[in-house]
Formats: structure tokens, C-alpha cells, sequence
């Protein structure tokens, strides 16, 4: 009979998670503008900022940092800048490589594919480039403000 393994002991095969370091404050800003200039498409980006808020993408990568950091894994921030518009076999940085909102195709050299995948192989080849050079885009944490508040009256430190 086959010994079954438990759900505990079933290898973990993502030791290392690329995400895209998102500023979701800059992304959700208003779109009223001002007396003088009025916003176009307000309600519609109203709806957007609701949606991308809605997701809670800050949360999600916060716990997977969490429990990556229990499985000895490692979570990888890279900058969104230009992550869409650059060509993965030759390396071209350009706008017009986004003729439309799905589609990616590179000017210089030709490729084509779908803008999110284009993104995707980008963000991963930035990450695994940061971790080879032994580099990470993750900042260092501090410990949560509770324990440091615990220590420092453990230690005889007065509160700030």
C-alpha cells in the first residue's frame, strides 16, 4: 500500500514570487481636476479607483510575504515602470509598442503577444535579474510597532 503524504509534508515549489511594486495611491488619484480644468471621465474613473482598491493587492502581497517568510521563501518587489511597454527579446522601450490596450507588439524587432503576458515574462526576468545579482527590491522591516513598544518597556526605555 502507498504510504500518502500528509498536507504538511507536500514539497513547496515557490520559493521565490515576483510582483510588480504597484503605488496604488498614484494609480487611484481623482480625476475631477479643477474649476478652471475640469476632469473628463470622472465616473468612469471613479469606478476604476473603487475596483482597484476593492482587490486589496497591498494586502495580498503582504501576506505573501508573510508566509513565504515562514516556508523560507522570498518575495521580490520589482518597479512597474515600463514593465508593459518593453519588448522581451530585444530588450526596446517604447509606447508605441502598445498599439491598443491588449496587444503588444515591439516596433524594432517585431514580437507580438498579449500586453499582460509581455508584462508578466518582464516583471519575472526583472525579479530573477535583482536575486542573481544577490540584490533584493524588498525594503528591510522593522519590527511591528507593538513589539518595539514591548521591548523598550521590557528593557526600561520610556515611551516616546
Amino acid at each position: 500500500m502507498p504510504a500518502t503524504r500528509s498536507r504538511q509534508n507536500w514539497p513547496k515549489n515557490h520559493g521565490r514570487i515576483v510582483v510588480e511594486d504597484m503605488a496604488l495611491a498614484s494609480l487611484t488619484r481623482s480625476a475631477r481636476g479643477t474649476v478652471e480644468a475640469p476632469g473628463r471621465n470622472v465616473a468612469a474613473k471613479a469606478r476604476l479607483n473603487r475596483s482597484l482598491l476593492e482587490q486589496g493587492h497591498a494586502e495580498t502581497v503582504r501576506q505573501l510575504s508573510y508566509k513565504l517568510g515562514w516556508l523560507g521563501g522570498d518575495l521580490v518587489k520589482v518597479p512597474a515602470a515600463y514593465t508593459s511597454q518593453t519588448c522581451p527579446q530585444c530588450g526596446h522601450i517604447c509606447p508605441e509598442n502598445r498599439p491598443t490596450r491588449d496587444r503588444f507588439q515591439c516596433v524594432a524587432c517585431g514580437h507580438s503577444g498579449h500586453a499582460d503576458t509581455v508584462a508578466a515574462t518582464n516583471i519575472l526576468a526583472a525579479g530573477l535579474a535583482v536575486t542573481a545579482r544577490g540584490g533584493t527590491w524588498v525594503p528591510v522591516k522593522r519590527e511591528p510597532a507593538r513589539k518595539r513598544r514591548l521591548l523598550r518597556r521590557l528593557a526600561g526605555i520610556p515611551a516616546l
